[in-house]
């Protein structure tokens, strides 16, 4: 007896493969923009959330439809490429708010806050030390 398959099927399609494809294509095509155009095109799509509502599906759907078909994943991959070579551009204009800067920076290139301890074996020797008569 063959197995049925139970649940809603999968909104992944050729259509909606190609409708990413355009969308990421198209997306920051102008090289001359003035900051402020190119502030609003990168908070357009800058998020996988603003993607997702683009394409009429959810932010878990992405990552599902990315693990699931190499072609998505690659698209995914070029969007993220283009996301991050804009948010670099932009750099120069967030000088003044640096605090705006970093902020963005931990949330679309991944960068995080790190407190690293670290003691010289030496410390650690004189730490151990015994003075006996």
């Amino acid at each position: 007896m063959a197995k049925r398959k139970v649940g809603r099927p999968s909104k992944y399609n050729a259509e909606l493969q190609s409708k990413f494809e355009t969308i990421v294509d198209n997306w920051l095509k102008k090289e001359n923009q003035s900051s402020k155009e190119l502030f609003l095109e990168f908070t357009h799509l800058c998020g996988r959330e603003q993607i997702a509502h683009k394409l009429g599906i959810s932010r878990d759907s992405t990552y599902e439809f990315e693990k699931k078909h190499e072609k998505f994943s690659d698209t995914i991959k070029r969007w993220e490429s283009k996301r991050n070579d804009c948010f670099y551009r932009l750099m120069p204009y967030f000088i003044k708010n640096p605090t705006l800067w970093i902020f963005l920076s931990k949330n679309f290139l991944g960068y995080s806050d790190r407190s690293e301890i670290m003691q010289k074996v030496d410390e650690i020797k004189t730490l151990n030390v015994k003075f006996v008569k």
